[in-house]
């Protein structure tokens, strides 16, 4: 949930506040600038007490720190996906190169299709406009479009299986 909330908008969402954090947990957070990052610390920080503390084996400790660090993984990948968006000036240079390639369409082929070159050129434009558009649509993969990742659904998933 909390990956799900940093990716989205920055700073401590109150239902994340109220669901798996307490008082004394949010306070900390509170000023942290990757708080992702300072709760993996945290979970590291806990299994290594239930190790001292003889509550887990060593087997399972290994396993749950593998876990740990692929978590940290997954969230560095997210990052990197949200921080690289298309470029500005790529996707102005794009929009204004399919509309010259669309307005210059129709003169190079009229001469072979003639009238048909109306639809021709709606269809090619159509599908050409359509590829810019879901470039742009995906670049931004985790907010609320409906062609975004259904993080809500995943994490209600998750966090019913770790209640189970």
């Amino acid at each position: 949930m909390a990956i799900k909330q940093h990716l989205r908008y920055p700073g401590l969402d109150n239902k994340l506040k109220k669901s798996v954090l307490y008082f004394e947990q949010c306070l900390g957070l509170q000023y942290v600038t990757n708080m992702l990052l300072k709760v993996t610390q945290r979970i590291g920080g806990y299994l290594t007490k239930q190790y001292t503390q003889k509550h887990i084996d060593s087997l399972q400790f290994a396993f749950l720190n593998r876990l740990l660090d692929q978590l940290v993984e997954c969230l560095s990948r997210c990052e990197r996906i949200l921080a690289a968006p298309m470029p500005k000036a790529y996707s102005i240079h794009l929009r204004h190169l399919l509309l010259l390639y669309c307005v210059a369409l129709p003169f190079q082929m009229v001469k072979d299709l003639q009238w048909w070159i109306i639809p021709v050129v709606g269809i090619v434009s159509f599908g050409l406009f359509g590829v810019e558009a879901i470039g742009l649509e995906i670049e931004n993969p985790f907010g609320y479009d409906a062609n975004d990742f259904p993080l809500n659904r995943l994490c209600k998933k998750l966090h019913n299986d770790t209640e189970e």
